[in-house]
């Protein structure tokens, strides 16, 4: 485990602990593992809490699994996707669960991995799937098949990208070129033309386009 995870907090750790009551042996499902941090903090609380982790995302369950393996038979983690939990606790042989947490979204440890194609910090292939070896499609996979309404309609309804018609037309201009968007810094760079950017913003113009691949 690197230094950069041994330094990942988790949010609203505290507040996510002050809704917990949890009495004698309880279970709780952690939905969305990550690194482990909020089941940690629970499994330290409640003595006699069990917790089963739920991630799709196999490099992140393998590190939660290490750092929670001192907890012995407390914790049982499965790779899996949240959607699934009802799978996973039957698989697991539950009767009933005393608690759910989730902490949707992407976390620091995908985003600041390159080679996952999360970000557009740093070029790398437009990958951005949370489980790499599931063979699903990619999201370079995704704007070299759908046509461009299902393009905008994704980049509106999960980045409420205003100009998301302008930024489909033009990555279905350019793949009918043969020339289809395979990179981050690919993307980035044709939605920074699309949409344009002034010196006075903040935020990058491809921030919208790649909040709502990574939502899809």
């Amino acid at each position: 485990m690197t230094d950069a995870k041994l330094e990942h907090k988790s949010v609203l750790l505290v507040e996510v602990l002050g809704y917990l009551e949890l009495e004698g042996r309880s279970i709780v499902i952690d939905a969305t593992l990550g690194l482990g941090g909020h089941s940690e903090a629970i499994l330290q609380k409640f003595d006699n809490a069990i917790v089963v982790g739920i991630d799709q995302d196999q490099a992140a369950l393998t590190i939660a699994g290490e750092r929670l393996s001192k907890f012995g038979n407390r914790f049982r983690g499965f790779h899996s996707n949240f959607a699934a939990i009802s799978d996973v606790a039957h698989e697991a042989g539950l009767q009933s669960i005393d608690g759910i947490i989730a902490d949707l979204g992407v976390s620091s440890m995908q985003l600041d991995d390159a080679s996952r194609g999360f970000s557009f910090r740093s070029d790398a292939l437009l990958d951005m799937r949370m489980d790499p070896t599931s063979g699903g499609e990619t999201a370079a996979d995704l704007l070299a098949t759908l046509d461009e309404e299902e393009i905008a309609n994704l980049i509106y309804r999960y980045g409420e990208e205003r100009k998301s018609r302008r930024i489909a037309k033009w990555i279905v201009e350019r793949r009918d070129k043969g020339e289809p968007i395979r990179t981050t810094a690919e993307l980035a760079r044709l939605v920074q033309r699309a949409v344009g950017w002034s010196s006075k913003e903040k935020t990058h113009p491809a921030t919208r386009t790649f909040q709502a691949l990574n939502c899809r």
